[in-house]
């Protein structure tokens, strides 16, 4: 199979959405098959070899002056004139692309040119379109090499809003060779934009399934926080931004309470929300009812995640802020935890409403309400939920799985390349 190469803005030690899940999918080849490609970080050596090779390149500084000059002499070798001249164009127009990609590519070059003359077979893989795809369609245009672009969703509705950004972002998709997808409102996203159906390979994300696994940690977790016995634990946690939902959970609370009082809500996570979610929580009382955890270590986010009876987050499309998928829901599944999530986005594909969890309404307080209590009074059903989760994701969303599709999907770009 070709070497490939993963190009990501931010990489390891860096630790954010988009890197974990380029960081799963890139175990999937062998050290010698991968490396990955990253911009230069402050106290981040520019070469590692661990948790994989990693090069780090320029970012930034990039003027117009320097780039007519070396994008005039690129043409004459390029592969593909005509296109050349377009992604010059749109990267011209484009000042901030400019100013960030040019150096990375300038910088880059001579490390691929290493590799090129040694072996043509290779091919780029870029987290997401607009950045990294600019640069792996640079090698594609001048090389002539195959390049894989990865979407989210957030991206492909932010890097719309500008005309001169959109551009560039249909470019992209429509000369990348296969475009993977997180979900099904990503793959419409993708075709809305000019996308071609055959490129497009939909796969779920995955859980961490050696991170996350049931574990009876009910006890130790209420004792540590100083939950009451008798307590029902709801459970939300990621970063907070009014798009995850918290603010409505909490609203809904005052009549969940009606119905069930022996509830406590846990929110772990940290981000610019936490003020307005405990001034709310101090308009409506629930002092005794909400919980703050703050950030998580990775060693405790298992115990978390296992003391909780649902996980809940009712996420919201909020501007072009949107869920593309929520590996936070297959991490839960993997606890064998049953589920509540917003009708939005592709948490939409995360749970199977009725099955693993519920769907709702995320701005509906009279929505949340009736799942959570649904839930929290049938424990059997609330079991029977997170056992259909875990088996879901023992079968399809883990990491493994989740690798092998694309690795396996690569392959076969692979052959078509030959």
């Amino acid at each position: 199979m070709k070497k490939t190469i993963f190009i990501s803005m931010h990489f390891y030690p860096k630790e954010g959405g988009v890197e974990t899940f380029l960081k799963e999918v890139a175990k999937a080849w062998g050290r010698d098959e991968a490396e990955v490609w990253a911009s230069k970080q402050p106290d981040t050596p520019d070469e590692m070899k661990r948790p994989l090779s990693i090069l780090r390149f320029d970012w930034g500084n990039g003027s117009h002056r320097d780039s007519v000059r070396k994008f005039f002499w690129l043409f004459f070798n390029s592969k593909h004139k005509l296109a050349y001249i377009k992604y010059v164009f749109l990267l011209f127009i484009n000042r901030i692309m400019l100013q960030n990609c040019t150096p990375f590519i300038y910088d880059s070059v001579p490390t691929f040119m290493g590799y090129y003359k040694r072996n043509k077979s290779l091919i780029m893989q870029c987290s997401m379109a607009i950045y990294t795809g600019v640069i792996g369609l640079f090698y594609k245009l001048m090389f002539g090499v195959p390049f894989v672009v990865y979407a989210h969703g957030s991206e492909l509705i932010y890097y719309s809003r500008k005309k001169n950004q959109n551009m560039m972002l249909k470019f992209v998709l429509k000369k990348a060779d296969l475009i993977i997808s997180n979900s099904q409102f990503t793959t419409d996203l993708l075709i809305s934009k000019g996308a071609k159906q055959d490129k497009i390979f939909k796969t779920l994300l995955g859980a961490n399934t050696k991170m996350f696994f049931p574990k009876d940690t009910q006890t130790m977790i209420k004792q540590r926080y100083n939950i009451p016995e008798n307590h029902k634990i709801l459970l939300t946690v990621s970063h907070l931004v009014p798009r995850k939902g918290m603010d409505m959970v909490i609203k809904s609370l005052p009549n969940i309470l009606e119905s069930v009082p022996n509830v406590t809500y846990l929110i772990g996570g940290r981000g610019e929300y936490l003020k307005t979610l405990k001034t709310l929580v101090d308009k409506l009382e629930l002092h005794d009812h909400v919980k703050f955890l703050g950030f998580i270590k990775d060693e405790d986010m298992n115990d978390i995640f296992n003391a909780a009876d649902i996980f809940i987050m009712p996420n919201r499309m909020e501007d072009y802020d949107v869920e593309g998928f929520g590996i936070v829901f297959a991490d839960a599944a993997a606890c064998a935890k049953a589920t509540i999530a917003g009708n939005s986005g592709g948490a939409v594909d995360a749970i199977v409403d009725k099955e693993t969890g519920y769907l709702v309404d995320p701005v509906s307080v009279r929505d949340i309400v009736d799942k959570c209590v649904t839930l929290l009074k049938d424990d059997e059903m609330r079991q029977q939920m997170g056992q259909n989760g875990y088996e879901r994701v023992q079968k399809e969303l883990n990491w493994d799985a989740v690798r092998n599709k694309i690795y396996t999907k690569l392959k076969e770009l692979d052959r078509n390349e030959k």
